[in-house]
């Protein structure tokens, strides 16, 4: 008998590990997908090959957080597919169309948002739909003992993570999105100015301000230093 137990504890743990497993390797195609298509925006594709495994994931967790909180309900609150999909549509629908009339009535009043209220909206229209079609997935999986839909799901996935990230960052330019607040001004122990672009593999990626405009990667030292200078300082 407690052999049996142990047998059954050593499966449980091995289905965790898989499923955990499974989500880092979602989270890094998003995560890829997000980091790709900001650093060809930037112009600086280069750096990519640089950032580990968990850099690359680490970018992704917002997306199989969205689709997570969206998922997990509505497989623990429904036992059909079809009932799943109808209500989650229903639910993301009217989440989405209430921040869209909130964000449209704020800019018609004068308000201006931070950039990070547009990443959720453009989030959600891709990621919340997805978490419901990954519920009923789940739940038809489970009814019916078959795996079938699971690659397309991953499919529509990893096309969501694209065009996501191309919809964010399709367009911009380093200037457009420094102007949106997204870069953070540093500045060195000698006066130079740089834009903190992100974190890779243990270094920061900055943007040289003024006439150079190039991009380099810096140890993490005492040297640099959040500006108080204004971000529009930059260019």
């Amino acid at each position: 008998m407690a052999n049996a137990k142990e047998i059954n504890f050593l499966e449980l743990g091995g289905k965790l590990a898989g499923v955990l497993g499974f989500l880092a390797f979602l989270a890094y195609g998003c995560g890829y997908a997000r980091l790709f298509m900001i650093y060809k925006s930037l112009g600086c594709l280069w750096v990519l090959p640089f950032h580990s495994f968990q850099d690359v994931a680490y970018e992704g967790v917002m997306s199989i957080f969205i689709i997570s909180v969206i998922a997990l309900p509505l497989v623990f609150s429904y036992r059909r597919a079809v009932d799943a999909d109808n209500a989650g549509r229903k639910i993301v629908g009217m989440v989405l169309i209430g921040l869209i009339a909130a964000v449209g009535l704020a800019h018609l009043l004068g308000y201006r948002f931070d950039y990070r209220l547009h990443d959720l909206i453009i989030y959600l229209c891709w990621y919340g739909f997805l978490g419901v079609a990954a519920a009923g997935t789940a739940l038809h999986s489970i009814d019916y003992k078959t795996y079938k839909y699971l690659p397309p799901m991953i499919g529509a996935f990893l096309v969501s993570a694209i065009f996501a990230g191309y919809q964010l960052y399709g367009d911009e330019s380093f200037q457009s999105l420094n102007d949106k607040g997204r870069f953070k001004l540093v500045e060195s122990n000698s006066g130079e100015h740089a834009a903190l672009i992100s974190a890779v593999s243990g270094k920061f990626l900055v943007r040289w301000c003024g006439t150079d405009g190039s991009y380099r990667l810096i140890s993490n030292t005492d040297e640099w230093a959040v500006s108080r200078s204004r971000q529009d300082a930059c260019q």
